[in-house]
C-alpha cells in the first residue's frame, strides 16, 4: 500500500531521531582508536600565528547538523503538500492529522560539552478508510433475469415480405403532384423466367447477356388518394427487383431491361383515384437468382422500402387498408367540361394553350364533329402492317376538329403543344400513348404535324386502343395543357 506524504515525513524523522544519538564531537579523536600521528607545521615567513577557533566541546553547532536541516525541509514540504491537498479535497472527510511528540532537551553534561537538541517525532495514523477496498454492492437486475425477446421483422421487410396477392399500402414521398398520394402494390402472379416469350414478341429484342435470364413479375398499382388527378407512376414510383443471392437491387431499364415485353407495365399511364395500372415488370437477372426467390421492392415512400414476394408460400398477409375512395359525382353535377358533365357532341369550345414556345397563348376552337365508335375492322383493313388490338380491346375512333383563332406567330401545329386523349370511365385511366395505345395507320387520321395560319382548321379521326368495357360505358375525349384546365368532351350522344 502506498504511503501518504505525512507517513513518509514521519519515517524520515524517526530515522533522524536514531541519528541523534550522542556521539563524539566532530573533530575529536575516537577513544577506541590509537591517537593519530602529529607533526608541526611552521608558519610561512611574514605571516602571523593563526588560531583555529572551534565551538565548545569541539563539535559542530546542533542547528547546522544535517539531520536538523533535513527535518526542517521535510516539515516545510509536508506543509505545502497538506495545503494543496486541502484545496483539492474540499468537502471530503478530513485526513487523520499526525500527532507531534516533542522530547525535552537533555540537560548539558558536566564535562562542558554542548547538550543535544530536542527531538521532534511525527506519529502518523495510517488507518485504512472504512470504504477503501470494499466492493460496491451488486446492482439489481433490471430485466428480472429474463433474456430479451428477439426482434421480430416487420411485415413488408426484406426478411418478412408481403405474400403473393397481398396489397401493400404505400404513400409517395416525392415531389410534384404525386407527393402524398396513396397507392396499393400487389404481385398478381408468381414471377418466372420469360426469356423465350420476350424474344418471340419482338424481333428487335436482344437476348440477355451470358448467365442471365429475363425475369417477369405481373404487378398492379392502384391509386386510392391524391391531391391532384390523374397521376402516373413515372418518376414517382419505381418498382425494382431485390436479388437474394447477391443482395442487390436491379432497377436500371437500360442495362437490365428486357426490351419490348408482352403486356408490359406502363409507368406513363395516368389514372384517377380508383383506377389501377397493371402489367408485366421485367428485368435481366442472373440465372441463379431467378430460382432463389426474387422480391419486388419499392422505395421513395413514407413507409420506407417495402418488399413483396414473387413466389407462393413466402411472406405474410398485409393488414394495411387503403383509404376509402371519395364518392363519385352524380352525372351532370359538375361544371361544364368536367368528367361528370362533359361538353356535348357538336358544341364548339374555345380553348387557350398554356404551354411553351410559339403556340403559348394561341386561341383555338375545339369541336367533336360526330359520335365515336369501334373502328377496328376499318383500321386492320386499311394497312396490312396494322396489328389487331389485344384481347378485350378495340380500336376506338372519334372525329375531331381544331381551328386556329388567334396567334402571335403563324403557322402553328398541335405537336408538342397539347395531346388529344381518351378518358376510359370504367378503368378510370387516360388512354393516349400513341406508340403503345395507338391504332397504327388510321384512315383520315388527325395529323398533329399539320400547320395552319389563323382561320385554318385541322380535322381528322383520333384513334386509340380502348378496353371494350369502357367503350360501352361512354369514352370521353380529353386534353390538357390549356388555361381552362383538363377538359372533357362527350363522344356519344346523351342517353
Amino acid at each position: 500500500m502506498a504511503l501518504s506524504g505525512a507517513a513518509v515525513v514521519g519515517r524520515w524523522l524517526a530515522f533522524a531521531s536514531m541519528a541523534s544519538e550522542p556521539k563524539a564531537p566532530w573533530g575529536a579523536p575516537d577513544p577506541g582508536l590509537p591517537p593519530p600521528p602529529t607533526r608541526s607545521v611552521a608558519p610561512p615567513p611574514g605571516f602571523g600565528q593563526q588560531t583555529l577557533i572551534q565551538p565548545a566541546g569541539g563539535g559542530r553547532p546542533w542547528w547546522r547538523r544535517w539531520w536538523v536541516l533535513l527535518v526542517l525541509g521535510l516539515l516545510i514540504a509536508a506543509g505545502v503538500v497538506a495545503a494543496m491537498g486541502g484545496e483539492d479535497e474540499a468537502g471530503e472527510a478530513d485526513e487523520p492529522s499526525p500527532t507531534v511528540a516533542t522530547d525535552e532537551p537533555e540537560p548539558a553534561p558536566d564535562d562542558g560539552s554542548v547538550a543535544g537538541p530536542a527531538t521532534t517525532v511525527l506519529v502518523v495514523d495510517e488507518a485504512v478508510p472504512d470504504d477503501e477496498g470494499t466492493a460496491p454492492p451488486d446492482e439489481p437486475d433490471d430485466d428480472g433475469g429474463d433474456d430479451p425477446a428477439p426482434d421480430v421483422p416487420a411485415a413488408g421487410s426484406i426478411d418478412l415480405p408481403f405474400a403473393l396477392g397481398e396489397a401493400a399500402v404505400i404513400t409517395v414521398d416525392g415531389f410534384g403532384d404525386a407527393d402524398g398520394s396513396v397507392w396499393t402494390v400487389t404481385v398478381d402472379e408468381p414471377g418466372s423466367i420469360i426469356t423465350d416469350e420476350v424474344l418471340a414478341h419482338n424481333e428487335f429484342n436482344d437476348p440477355p447477356r451470358e448467365g442471365h435470364d429475363f425475369f417477369g413479375v405481373a404487378v398492379t398499382l392502384g391509386l386510392h388518394a391524391a391531391g391532384k388527378e390523374p397521376l402516373s407512376t413515372f418518376i414517382n414510383i419505381s418498382p425494382e427487383f431485390f436479388l437474394p443471392v447477391s443482395r442487390r437491387v436491379v432497377s436500371d431499364g437500360l442495362d437490365d431491361g428486357c426490351g419490348v415485353v408482352p403486356g408490359e407495365f406502363e409507368p406513363f399511364k395516368e389514372v384517377f383515384v380508383g383506377g389501377s395500372i397493371s402489367g408485366m415488370l421485367c428485368y435481366s437477372v442472373p440465372t441463379e437468382e431467378a430460382d432463389a426467390g426474387v422480391l419486388l421492392t419499392i422505395d421513395e415512400i413514407e413507409e420506407g422500402r417495402v418488399f413483396l414476394a414473387s413466389e407462393p408460400g413466402v411472406g405474410v398477409p398485409s393488414e394495411d387498408l387503403p383509404p376509402d375512395p371519395p364518392p363519385a359525382p352524380a352525372p351532370g353535377s359538375g361544371p361544364a367540361g368536367s368528367r361528370s358533365n362533359p361538353i356535348p357532341i357538336g358544341e364548339p369550345t374555345a380553348i387557350t394553350f398554356d404551354t411553351f414556345g410559339d403556340a403559348d397563348g394561341s386561341g383555338w376552337t375545339l369541336l367533336v364533329t360526330g359520335p365515336g365508335g369501334d373502328i377496328t375492322d376499318e383500321v386492320v383493313a386499311h394497312n396490312p402492317f396494322n396489328d389487331p388490338p389485344p384481347d378485350g380491346h378495340v380500336f376506338y375512333g372519334v372525329p375531331v376538329s381544331l381551328t386556329l383563332e388567334s396567334a402571335d406567330k403563324e403557322p402553328l401545329s398541335l405537336l408538342a403543344n397539347t395531346q388529344l386523349e381518351f378518358y376510359a370511365p370504367v378503368s378510370l385511366e387516360i388512354v393516349g400513348a400513341a406508340l403503345i395505345e395507338g391504332c397504327g395507320v388510321v384512315p383520315e387520321a388527325f395529323d398533329l404535324f399539320e400547320e395552319v395560319f389563323v382561320g385554318g382548321t385541322i380535322a381528322g379521326t383520333v384513334c386509340f386502343t380502348v378496353p371494350a368495357d369502357d367503350v360501352a360505358a361512354g369514352v370521353l375525349l380529353t386534353l390538357d395543357e390549356i388555361e381552362q384546365g383538363r377538359l372533357f368532351l362527350a363522344t356519344q350522344p346523351p342517353g
